[in-house]
């Protein structure tokens, strides 16, 4: 490797400093991205150790002898920027047995707090499948399909959920899950009515001790055609508002129990659904100063329509096709004015796409404008 060093001009001191920036540049280049020989030679080790000691724990645990597909040391994925510290000893190994892949994740560092971790994903469908079954057992209901998250903080922390180090039997799902106090689940059902499901006994029987941060959710569609709209447009995300368009009612058990059937309310341009209201009134009438709205190539292509509502807030679903042209979410955004202190305030709301929908909220404004403007 060559570097060849230029006359940028400048005072001695000026070449000085362009002169030792190029030297850095050079170091973090020859050890191997910015680590030293000795800690770049500990991450060859570790990598080499959790190989074999991945490949040990799966085929004990398991019986069989997976394929390696790649190993990573994990500390890179913890540090901070342009900090080359010193690996910590957690490997992670992508393997494959047939036509299943799955992680496994193992200690072989120094740590005596950490020593023989291991932990895998490699049952994840048959444990998901074990809890749908309770599920439908203590519900009675037909449930489409559940999301599940399990697995303690350590599995969590350096490679994700769903991670565990008990093999699979049939009496120990329930420990399995709720190792860690780390259990989420979502409970998707059609035309199902989850209003009157008795929330502590479901409590009770799927968690150990529930605590902070653990629920079940179950959420519920008039057809499978909102279904299908809302997993395909699904973030991990538990903001059902957000997507609540295609929900019809949801159960939540959390840190309280509260059951929310989903009103969607015409508004000529739009559907809304309110949050922590009761009731919402619309008319037609015009903006006191639209010139206020950075229009930026902008045009108002709907009624302009004032809305009272005692909402905490309104969800917007503007439908995408309503207005655009081209079909894209982003030529829609929506412009609300209201007046405070006597002061007219216009912008123009936070929007992104859910399905074919443009999505919009408005907080804590009981009343306001709105209207739909697009791309000229």
């Amino acid at each position: 490797m060559y570097f060849v060093l230029y006359d940028y001009g400048g005072d001695n001191v000026t070449r000085r400093v362009i002169a030792y920036l190029i030297i850095i540049i050079a170091s973090v280049l020859l050890t191997g991205c910015g680590y030293t020989i000795e800690q770049q030679n500990k991450i060859d080790e570790y990598k080499k150790n959790g190989k074999e000691a991945a490949i040990k724990y799966i085929s004990d645990k398991y019986n069989f002898i997976p394929s390696v597909i790649s190993v990573n040391e994990k500390h890179i994925n913890n540090r901070q920027i342009a900090v080359f510290s010193d690996p910590d000893g957690f490997v992670s190994v992508s393997m494959r047995h047939e036509n299943r892949y799955f992680d496994t994740l193992v200690y072989v560092g120094d740590n005596e707090k950490y020593k023989e971790y291991a932990a895998d994903n490699y049952e994840h469908k048959e444990i998901k499948s074990k809890i749908l079954e309770e599920l439908s057992s203590i519900t009675n209901l037909k449930i489409k399909d559940i999301d599940v998250k399990y697995g303690d903080s350590i599995s969590i922390k350096e490679l994700g959920y769903n991670l565990v180090s008990k093999k699979l039997n049939e009496n120990n799902v329930k420990d399995i899950i709720n190792k860690g106090n780390n259990l989420k689940i979502i409970v998707y059902t059609i035309q199902n009515d989850i209003s009157k499901l008795n929330s502590s006994d479901i409590a009770d029987k799927i968690f150990n001790n529930r605590h902070n941060n653990e629920y079940i959710y179950f959420v519920n569609f008039k057809n499978i055609r909102d279904f299908n709209d809302y997993v395909q447009s699904f973030s991990d995300d538990t903001n059902f508002y957000k997507y609540s368009i295609f929900i019809n009612d949801i159960l939540k058990i959390d840190d309280e129990s509260k059951y929310i059937k989903v009103d969607k309310i015409d508004c000529e341009f739009f559907t809304c659904v309110l949050e922590d209201g009761t009731f919402i009134s619309k008319e037609e009438t015009s903006f006191d100063n639209i010139d206020n709205f950075e229009l930026s190539n902008r045009k108002l292509q709907s009624n302009i329509l004032k809305i009272e509502t005692d909402a905490n807030k309104i969800h917007i679903f503007t439908p995408i096709n309503q207005f655009s042209i081209n079909g894209k979410d982003d030529d829609i955004k929506i412009g609300c004015e209201y007046i405070k202190d006597s002061e007219v305030t216009n912008y123009m709301v936070y929007n992104e796409h859910v399905g074919n929908y443009v999505y919009s909220y408005i907080n804590s404004l009981s009343t306001f404008k709105i209207g739909a403007f697009t791309k000229e």
